[in-house]
């Protein structure tokens, strides 16, 4: 990506920040009470606070106006933030020549300005103003005419022709009334233009509906707004900012329990809103992908993004351009790899028709691949603050919510860790790899044994011990059995690997392991349940509770007792079956010269089969 086209995500990002934040202050902003504190205050008798039901209709103008600058292409929006800048701009040289001429005013010195070092310096620093303003604003609006910006320096010109002080104030008051009407002019010819834009938007929008249909055209807003990065982006500026002003009203350095308490109430803080609550999803979101993406980078290096579609764009892009092959195929069209290509960046008409292409639908279904893959924990993090009414909760009870929510997110992560590293650790048991490989991924398995078990460890010190608690942290000692297992049948594998002759029934000996941690893992929700049912027997019995013991009855023990019963029937009748089986014996062997047809040794007599031979 060019350094242009990053430019332009940062402002596209960036530029839409504000009005997120906006959304958030019109939603805490509560207008009834507002105005029972003017009425009880000294601002009763304003005639701007008399309107009330005109503020409330001003309260939902604003959110349509956060939502049109939300929504707003992003050239469009980069030429508004100039012309806010432009404003700015002139407000401070208006600011400028009033604080000029009120000190004039204050020094009651008419002479030459020459004769009056005092004079000469404000005159000097005012004119250095006024010029930085003027040119700036005449780079921001790309027009030659800086005389349109140049109004407020008619004071200091009236001043350095001497102009008594009485007339350069009316003079000053003439540059701002001329400034205020070339504002009103510009305003004036350019009323129109929200309504096109909006007219355009809507025929565009009408057109995308026809021809793509509804999703096309929501995941095409979606990555134009690059909303998971937006909010993202949104709550860690107010997180930074609870963080910012908690240390600037401090002076003494907070302990580690203290640091630890600080960090769950300034989340806490920050997801008060839905709009916040939504940044801290997709923030969560990130932080899952990131963690996973480096845990894949810590086990496999380099390798691990060569060919993973959601990884590698370029590997996407070419399994995307097989899918169009096909389906272009299916519709009687021979088209090549290359064919194909060709008609994506040309957007050909019969393609579009087939699969709804358009300029930057691959750039959006690699994001969403990518981003899919953190979004289980986001999405658990949401449903669980939307089922526990998070956001209504007090600060204190919304931090100590957090943190429960919070650990079953962690939870989810160190699993998603064990699916990624399990695979890669027994594929290096029965391979030979360099030593910092294998030290890799056992230092990540150690890590992954050792560390559910101590945030299972630490979150009981904290809370008392009931059911709910029992199921949250029942997944993390699940994951340590998970990792104990697979590290055991590691070291099985290397053991075998390095021994000059194979270890006689290894299969055996990793089924027995597989299936007493498959034991272990049955168990412990067994006790959950039987815990959760004397629970509810002889303490308080809620509609809830029961729902909650009969799903996790019915999900992770009877049908894991199912499907380990069902295992075990299989293996026993497999183990049946090659029994029956004659042996072969050393003189057979030797005679027919044979091997086994699978792990190709002849160490070991074995049983005969009359269609392959040993096993």
């Amino acid at each position: 990506m060019a350094a242009k086209e990053k430019l332009e995500a940062v402002l596209n990002v960036a530029l839409r920040v504000p009005s997120i934040m906006l959304l958030d202050v019109l939603y805490r902003w509560d207008v009834s009470s507002f105005f029972q504190q003017i009425q009880r205050s000294s601002l009763n008798n304003n005639p701007l606070f008399q309107y009330k039901y005109l503020a409330l209709n001003m309260h939902y103008v604003g959110y349509v106006l956060s939502v049109v600058l939300l929504t707003l292409p992003r050239q469009h929006l980069v030429q508004l933030y100039l012309y806010f800048l432009t404003a700015l701009l002139l407000y401070a040289g208006h600011q400028i020549s009033r604080d000029y001429v009120r000190s004039e005013l204050e020094s009651a010195y008419e002479g030459p300005m020459y004769l009056e070092p005092l004079s000469m310096n404000r005159f000097t620093t005012a004119l250095i103003g006024q010029l930085v303003v003027c040119t700036l604003c005449s780079c921001v609006m790309k027009t030659k005419q800086i005389w349109l910006f140049s109004a407020h320096m008619l004071p200091l010109l009236a001043r350095l022709c001497l102009v008594p002080l009485e007339t350069i104030v009316i003079i000053n008051k003439f540059a701002m009334i001329f400034t205020g009407l070339e504002v009103l002019y510009f305003l004036g010819s350019n009323l129109l233009v929200p309504y096109n834009l909006a007219k355009s938007a809507y025929r565009e929008l009408v057109q995308v509906v026809e021809v793509y249909g509804l999703l096309a055209l929501g995941m095409s807003l979606w990555n134009q707004l690059v909303v998971p990065v937006l909010f993202m982006v949104f709550w860690l500026v107010l997180f930074a900012l609870q963080i910012y002003s908690y240390f600037s009203t401090r002076d003494q350095p907070a302990s580690r329990e203290r640091l630890l308490f600080l960090f769950l109430t300034s989340i806490a803080e920050c997801c008060s809103t839905p709009y916040s609550l939504l940044g801290l999803v997709f923030t969560v979101s990130f932080v899952a992908l990131g963690v996973l993406t480096l845990c894949k980078f810590y086990l496999q290096g380099y390798r691990a993004f060569m060919n993973d579609p959601a990884m590698n764009r370029h590997a996407f892009e070419h399994m995307w351009m097989h899918n169009v092959c096909h389906h272009m195929d299916a519709l009687g069209h021979e088209v090549t790899l290359h064919m194909a290509r060709k008609l994506c960046h040309q957007h050909s008409g019969p393609l579009e028709c087939c699969l709804g292409f358009r300029d930057g639908w691959i750039r959006t279904y690699f994001c969403t691949c990518l981003a899919v893959r953190g979004m289980t924990e986001g999405v658990t993090l949401l449903i669980l603050a939307v089922q526990t009414g998070l956001i209504e909760l007090q600060v204190v009870h919304r931090a100590f919510l957090l943190s429960i929510i919070l650990f079953i997110v962690v939870a989810s992560i160190l699993q998603s860790m064990l699916e990624i590293a399990d695979p890669i650790v027994l594929a290096l048991g029965a391979s030979r790899d360099n030593l910092w490989k294998h030290f890799r991924a056992v230092s990540l398995c150690l890590f992954l044994l050792v560390f559910p078990a101590y945030m299972a460890y630490m979150i009981c010190q904290f809370f008392h011990m009931d059911f709910w608690l029992l199921i949250i942290i029942s997944s993390s000692i699940l994951t340590s059995l998970q990792v104990l297992g697979t590290l055991f049948i590691y070291v099985l594998f290397m053991v075998e690997e390095f021994r000059k002759e194979p270890v006689e029934n290894m299969d055996d000996v990793i089924y027995y392991v597989n299936g007493t941690y498959r034991l272990l893992e049955f168990l412990v929700a067994l006790c959950v349940v039987a815990y959760g049912v004397s629970e509810t027997i002889f303490g308080e019995w809620t509609v809830m509770g029961s729902m909650i013991i009969f799903i996790h009855s019915y999900y992770n023990v009877w049908l894991r007792a199912q499907l380990g019963w069902k295992s075990f029937l299989l293996r026993r009748d497999a183990v049946n079956k090659i029994k029956s089986l004659p042996i072969a014996t050393q003189e057979q062997l030797e005679k027919h010269n044979d091997i086994c047809a699978i792990c190709y040794q002849c160490e070991f007599p074995g049983s005969i089969n009359l269609c392959i031979g040993k096993r």
